[in-house]
């Protein structure tokens, strides 16, 4: 494996900096955008994973504004909490408040979280997307 000196990383990883995290976000989201309209070209179609929490919302905010077909576009999640779909800490609802909008409408959205009734106390679900 070559490594990049400046950064310890392995040369194949890209490395992204910036100035500002509003920078970083825009960057990252055109980059984003460049890979999904490659796979949309190359495959008629796109998948991305996204994480939750507060810090990829920026770029969803950017990401969302991105001119793509996004109705080839297939979007999950990464991670998720136990709570309602509405709730203000679901990942669910973050997604669909930051990224499911603006030209992203028409994206395909497959949630983690379903109805099943199940006993959560004595559940352990593991969930792996290749």
């Amino acid at each position: 494996m070559k490594i990049n000196e400046a950064n310890f990383l392995p040369s194949h990883v890209n490395w992204y900096g910036s100035n500002s995290a509003e920078s970083l976000d825009i960057d990252l989201s055109l980059r984003i955008g460049q890979l999904l309209t490659q796979s949309i070209t190359e495959n008629g179609c796109a998948s991305i994973a996204v994480s939750g929490g507060r810090s990829p919302i920026g770029l969803f905010e950017e990401l969302s504004k991105i001119n793509l077909d996004w109705s080839k576009v297939e979007l999950t999640l990464v991670d998720e909490r136990w709570v309602d779909a509405k709730h203000e800490d679901s990942n669910e609802l973050l997604a669909r408040k930051h990224l499911i909008k603006n030209k992203a409408t028409q994206i395909k959205f497959f949630p983690i979280k379903n109805s099943a009734n199940i006993n959560k106390a004595n559940s352990v679900v593991f969930i792996f997307l290749s």
